[in-house]
């Protein structure tokens, strides 16, 4: 007979056994969970608990979720159960058994089983990667509990964490041991043994099939290609990262896709991108990757048209039906403007500038495409219908607009200005009730809001908000909009400690106050409140008023300076008549000589408009040199031997301005005029006249992928001393002089133009000609918490400088021209950084050449 026949048969034997002995007691035997009974619901008188070690049975008995002396919830106990294994890592059955004296008595038995852990898992062979952050990625905390039936999870986290680091061969394998019993359940000791291998690194790239878009560069920050276009996550060894990229399978899938993507928005819709091969070197710590491309031939336009919508049932949101409509503009003139056009190459990027393009054009109208805007009147871009020919390699192009309604300006109202006089913001805003809401002008409006800088903050570009609009619709009135414009009253002191070293100034600290927003009437209740109450813009704020006053000690350098600017001195709100008093004090070491200079200023000016404006000015200044070297120019020891001199004139100043942005410009130009008259009539010891102009023009480019976007920049200069009267020649502190970090950068400072014959020192001109061609490009942004916006933060300069120094006024000749060229790189944030390296292409006998330039802040 079998040894499992004798036990079943005992087993039974034992059953039949307990049911006579619960018979004769009273209790039945046990059965699983009983049918619920609403008329009849039973009542658990207790629960006994088996089989607990690591718990108490209080524990286990809430983990379950039933009381005692409570109604049987048979919901509750199933999920106490899946409670307990999930918790508490305890596999549990439940018992029940009826209590024939109680007849709706129930009792019941839990029987668990508690997992076999381990308290602390142990980590072998990890050498690069620290036991912290291996329970980091396992998430696992110091001490927790470690499950056996857990432990391969965990290893695949591990293993992925590896991967991310770099470590492409990684082996985890997971070894378990009992160590002992704690009851019934096993101690276990689980250890991940760990062969990390290499750490792998990218040793380059290589595109096979790339005809149409190489990878090129010039200057090392001057990049075009395909790896550009696409940003490269994977890069081989660069001057910033010696040992190369480290490599991950998800990055190198994440350049495929994006390089793949640039193909296709580039108009080459069936190319074809993959990894080719992986070449590992020998100890697999290094990879060459290869990619294969198959171009295909890129897609032209076949034909582009356009179609005007309007939403079927504008009320319901999530409606996307539509209307055909007739278009509100020519298709033949909008056509005309659009970049996109028959037989030219399909790019996606040419439908980004046609979207601007007509949204502007619409905007002159009052179609506004903002989402403001209700859903029936608002301008929307749709998604264009692209219908590809693969035979002819051709795509027509609809563009579908929904055009919505020509606006009105109801009303203009600004919020968040919580301190600052309407009409101080109403003097920016070019745009009045009545008129067509006209989004171009709201826009410049927006512009001239922000250059105030009232409501910016250049030390909090990441958090501060800068000035924005909206629009409110008004009711029964569909063809009306209210127009709001939201700002954030910016910094109330700028109070700056700075300091800096630069190729033109030597090393100085700054300690400057600024009120930008200042009211000199705003008094505050009293004094010793007074501080509290300007920080809080409670006193002396927002008249739109500026104060400025500043102390600069320096090596080369040292100066002081106070300012006080009222822009609308009568209150005009439009026409403003502006006073602008300004002292300042300044002592310079120069190579040859020592200067010291103290200057009154006081200008009177009237606004034209909004781009416009017209300033009369009076100017004194007490100039004197002293410590005159021996082989300085006879011009400069003769106004050492005058002593301390006077020049004072008026002067006439004209400026004209339209850019999109006056902190960093990016479209638009700039102009102005200046003559001075210095007269011994007005107390100048010098008569001579000052001709001045200064010309900037801003051309965007192409735009990048985070916002930010290419710059042209074009500027033009002249400028002319010419004696008269009793003056043959323009004293040596007034002379124009060239060279350094802002003025024909190659140069030394002060190191072009024209020079003395009998020392070689220079000498200074009286006429100049010159200007510069810059192409700015972006090389990094930050962007702004809360927003979509980028901020650009590293910018390289490509520049041409030039220009004609004369040393008798309104001549010029051949050789008084001066050439550079270079790249300059420049960083706004978190500190202002400024690196140029010129090349002199054209210079003189006696010039002074200076390849490095730099200008640093801290």
């Amino acid at each position: 007979m079998s040894r499992s026949w004798i036990g079943s048969a005992a087993a039974a034997a034992w059953a039949a056994v307990l049911a006579i002995v619960l018979a004769a007691s009273g209790l039945s035997q046990e059965t699983g969970p009983p049918t619920p009974d609403a008329n009849a619901p039973r009542r658990v008188l207790g629960i006994l608990v088996e089989g607990e070690e690591r718990y108490t049975e209080n524990q286990l008995i809430a983990a379950l979720g039933q009381a005692v002396n409570a109604p049987l919830d048979v919901v509750a106990i199933d999920q106490g159960i899946l409670r307990l294994y999930e918790s508490l890592k305890v596999k549990a059955e439940v018992h029940y058994r009826d209590v024939p004296s109680v007849p709706d008595g129930i009792e019941l038995r839990l029987v668990v089983t508690e997992f076999a852990s381990d308290r602390e898992p142990r980590f072998l062979g990890n050498v690069a990667i620290s036991r912290k952050k291996l329970l980091e990625w396992a998430h696992i905390e110091e001490r927790t509990e470690l499950f056996l039936h857990q432990s391969a999870r965990v290893r695949q986290r591990l293993l992925e964490g590896y991967q991310r680091a770099g470590y492409l061969f990684a082996e985890i394998n997971i070894v378990s041991k009992v160590t002992g019993k704690q009851g019934s359940s096993d101690l276990t000791d689980v250890i991940f043994e760990i062969r990390e291998g290499p750490k792998v690194r990218v040793a380059g790239y290589e595109f096979q099939g790339n005809r149409s878009m190489p990878d090129t560069r010039f200057l090392y920050f001057f990049k075009d290609g395909l790896s550009h276009y696409a940003k490269r996550q994977l890069k081989g060894p660069t001057l910033f990262n010696w040992a190369g990229s480290v490599f991950t399978q998800e990055a190198l899938e994440a350049d495929r896709l994006a390089m793949l993507k640039v193909y296709r928005d580039r108009g080459w819709v069936d190319a074809v991108v993959e990894v080719k091969e992986l070449r590992f070197s020998k100890d697999r710590s290094r990879v060459h990757i290869v990619l294969g491309i198959d171009e295909g031939v890129r897609y032209t336009v076949k034909q582009v048209d356009l179609a005007g919508y309007r939403w079927t049932s504008p009320e319901k949101v999530q409606s996307q039906e539509l209307t055909a409509s007739e278009l509100v503009i020519p298709a033949q003139e909008l056509k005309a403007q659009l970049q996109l056009a028959p037989g030219s190459p399909f790019e996606r990027t040419l439908i980004e500038r046609d979207r601007r393009i007509l949204e502007e054009r619409y905007g002159k109208l009052g179609h506004v495409a903002h989402e403001s805007v209700p859903r029936a009147a608002r301008w929307v871009f749709l998604d264009p219908e692209l219908t590809f020919d693969p035979d002819l390699h051709q795509v027509s192009v609809t563009y579908r607009v929904v055009q919505g309604r020509a606006l009105s300006l109801r009303e203009i109202r600004f919020s968040g200005a919580t301190h600052t006089r309407d009409r101080v913001l109403r003097r920016e805003v070019s745009v009045v009730p009545g008129q067509k809401a006209d989004l171009v002008e709201i826009q410049r409006s927006l512009a001239r809001l922000q250059g105030t800088g009232y409501f910016t903050d250049e030390f909090n570009r990441l958090e501060h908000r800068d000035p924005t609009f909206r629009f409110h619709a008004v009711e029964d009135d569909p063809d009306s909009v209210d127009l709001e414009f939201q700002v954030e009253e910016g910094r109330v002191i700028d109070f700056q400690l700075y300091g800096g070293v630069d190729s033109n100034d030597g090393l100085f600290g700054l300690v400057q106050l600024t009120l930008k927003n200042f009211d000199a009437l705003d008094l505050p209740d009293s004094f010793g409140g007074a501080f509290s109450q300007l920080y809080d813009k409670r006193a002396f704020h927002g008249a739109g008023q500026r104060l400025e006053l500043e102390v600069a000690p320096g090596t080369v350098v040292n100066r002081a300076k106070a300012r006080f600017v009222e822009p609308d001195l009568f209150g005009d709100h439009l026409e403003t008549i502006s006073l602008d008093l300004e002292i300042n004090k300044r002592l310079r070491l120069y190579k040859t000589h020592d200067e010291d200079r103290l200057e009154k200023r006081i200008r009177l000016g009237r606004r034209l408009g909004f781009n416009k404006s017209v300033h009369l000015g009076w100017r004194h200044a007490d100039v004197e040199v002293d410590d005159v070297d021996l082989i300085a120019p006879p011009l400069l020891q003769q106004q050492e031997q005058a002593g301390e001199q006077q020049v004072a004139g008026l002067s006439l100043e004209y400026n004209q301005r339209s850019i999109d942005n006056f902190l960093v410009p990016r479209k638009g130009h700039r102009f102005s005029a200046e003559t001075v008259l210095n007269d011994s009539a007005l107390g100048s010891d010098f008569e001579f006249s000052e001709y001045k102009t200064n010309w900037d023009w801003y051309v965007t480019g192409w735009e990048k992928q985070d916002g930010t976007a290419t710059v042209f920049h074009v500027e033009f200069d002249t400028n002319v001393l010419d004696p008269y009267g009793e003056t043959d020649i323009v004293p040596y502190s007034e002379r124009i002089f060239g060279g350094g970090v802002k003025n024909m950068r190659g140069f030394d400072f002060r190191g072009v133009g024209p020079f003395d014959e009998l020392t070689g020192e220079p000498l200074g001109a009286e006429t100049y000609v010159g200007g510069t061609v810059e192409f700015h490009y972006p090389l990094h942004s930050v962007r702004q918490p809360g927003t979509y916006k980028s901020i650009e933060s590293l910018r390289g300069t490509l520049f041409l400088d030039w220009g004609y120094f004369g040393a008798d006024s309104f001549e010029l000749a051949a050789d008084d021209l001066r050439v550079s060229a270079g790249f300059a790189v420049g960083l706004a944030w978190p500190l202002p950084i400024a690196l140029s390296f010129g090349f002199p292409l054209v210079e003189q006998d006696g010039d002074e050449p200076e390849v490095f330039a730099f200008s640093l802040g801290f």
